[in-house]
């Protein structure tokens, strides 16, 4: 991975304990926004970690990146808890927020998840976000599915490609969602499915109709 921190006491720092894991290896250091089109050209990171107040690292530098690098995963970390920013990022393509003063293990596992291709947002981060713990619906496999796409920010038309069906079926899943999720409109839908993408775990077609009765 690569590490982007325009102070070097904290980036020395951050690359010393990942490398202690033994879990992660770092190929490389960022001193700003700049010079991340051409590291991860050269070293081919799996996921770049960046500090959300590195010079440059505006939300268009960091989607600019992504669409160059499709694979890359994005993990941003803050010392602060901006949740309008946090969503504008992940609807850019970021893929994992923790804020500074979290346990060093939860840099770890937000890194370990982005590298595996999922989402993640910290625990502090969703409580900050004011997100309450009351028990979810259960979605089923095409609702959890259009979940996963809107969080990715994409539009219904790409969604209804991606799915292979109709956009009036997307609009009618979406409509469906609002009424189980108790969401008043479209924009909160999507915010719930960026809040909340990490925990988005997929079940196959087959085994819903295992489970019916």
């Amino acid at each position: 991975m690569l590490v982007a921190d325009g102070h070097p006491v904290v980036r020395d720092g951050i690359t010393a304990y990942l490398s202690a894991t033994g879990v992660v290896e770092v190929v490389g250091e960022a001193t700003d926004a700049h010079e991340l089109p051409l590291l991860t050209t050269c070293l081919r990171p799996d996921v770049v970690l960046i500090d959300l107040q590195l010079r440059g690292a505006g939300i268009d530098s960091v989607s600019n990146l992504l669409q160059a690098n499709p694979t890359l995963g994005v993990v941003m970390y803050s010392a602060f808890a901006d949740m309008e920013l946090v969503h504008r990022a992940m609807r850019a393509g970021v893929r994992g927020f923790v804020l500074k003063a979290e346990a060093p293990c939860v840099l770890t596992h937000a890194i370990e998840r982005v590298a595996c291709g999922e989402h993640y947002l910290s625990e502090s981060m969703r409580a900050k976000s004011g997100r309450k713990t009351t028990p979810r619906p259960t979605l089923s496999y095409r609702e959890s599915q259009l979940l996963s796409q809107l969080a990715k920010g994409k539009s219904g038309k790409e969604i209804a490609e991606e799915m292979g069906i109709r956009i009036r079926t997307i609009e009618t899943h979406q409509r469906n969602l609002r009424r189980k999720l108790r969401i008043a409109s479209q924009t909160l839908l999507i915010r719930h499915a960026v809040e909340n993408c990490h925990q988005l775990a997929l079940r196959s077609p087959e085994a819903e109709v295992q489970d019916a009765p």
